[in-house]
């Protein structure tokens, strides 16, 4: 039994007896979050648990159960997969590894015709979300620091360590971040909430079949939209493609920066995505990529 088999036990244990706390709940994902290499199942039957256990946990958190055995997840032939895959976003095209993997995960997945069916998923309004989260720095800076950075640099230097570069960039020495009012916070929260809801009117309206998003791992959609993504972890890599032609700004700073020869050991990754509260489905879809492909 692994060390994370072992924890899921303990709060199994912990349950029965009705002193079940969020510190166990804590300790068990940390610990797990330190483990490599990490099984699916096995996180899944720990979600599972904490799924089962959350009114005691806190009664405010969504009372859905993990839905292993229900009609809308695939299990024995009795429902095919819809994935829907995105070639590109429209804004940042994928490195030539990612884009060399997507296109061989997706010829994998369209030879199960049985048991997957791939459609194409144009992004809705990809580039209009990823600009503002990404690319426009005023609105970026307004999301990621509300408060213009100062419980990142409070909480900073409480701990006496360094800043890494990426979150240095982001959440500290961004031109334009600034403390917002409250008004400020609801007017860009408001933003953020009225493009999760359009985006998934139109999934809902366009492919209400779609189970599942497949995708380069890019910062979208699942971070904007704030749903469940996964990353497939894939060892590919490919050297520079000299004949792209960036689409702006923003995507050359990407383009001229991709090096495999500097890059040897960087993670080449895809992305599944489901709707908010389909954590179970996502997991599923997961399973059976792994298995057949």
């Amino acid at each position: 039994m692994s060390i994370t088999e072992t924890s899921a036990e303990n709060l199994v244990v912990s349950r029965a007896a009705g002193d079940l706390t969020s510190t166990a709940v804590t300790n068990v994902l940390l610990r797990r979050a330190a483990i490599a290499p990490k099984e699916i199942r096995e996180d899944a039957n720990i979600v599972k648990i904490l799924l089962d256990a959350c009114v005691v946990l806190d009664p405010s958190l969504h009372q859905n159960s993990w839905r292993d055995n229900e009609p809308h997840i695939y299990r024995d032939r009795k429902k095919s997969i819809t994935v829907g895959l995105v070639w590109d976003d429209g804004v940042v095209k994928s490195t030539p590894p990612v884009a060399r993997a997507l296109q061989e995960t997706v010829e994998s997945l369209k030879a199960l015709s049985s048991d997957v069916e791939v459609i194409e998923w144009k992004p809705y309004q990809q580039r209009e979300g990823s600009e503002s989260l990404l690319a426009n720095i005023a609105m970026k800076t307004r999301f990621y620091t509300p408060d213009g950075g100062k419980a990142f640099a409070k909480n900073l230097a409480l701990s006496g360590g360094s800043c890494l570069p990426l979150l240095a960039c982001t959440l500290r020495d961004t031109h334009g971040a600034e403390e917002l009012i409250v008004h400020g916070v609801r007017e860009w929260t408001l933003k953020r909430e009225m493009f999760h809801y359009s985006y998934f009117q139109e999934w809902n309206s366009v492919a209400p079949e779609m189970d599942v998003i497949l995708c380069s791992a890019y910062s979208t959609p699942a971070p904007l939209l704030d749903t469940l993504g996964i990353h497939i972890h894939l060892g590919f890599r490919d050297a520079k493609d000299t004949t792209y032609m960036p689409r702006k700004e923003f995507n050359t700073w990407y383009h001229e920066h991709y090096d495999a020869r500097k890059q040897p050991d960087a993670p080449v990754c895809l992305h599944l995505v489901a709707k908010i509260f389909k954590d179970d489905k996502v997991v599923q879809v997961l399973e059976v990529v792994k298995e057949k492909i």
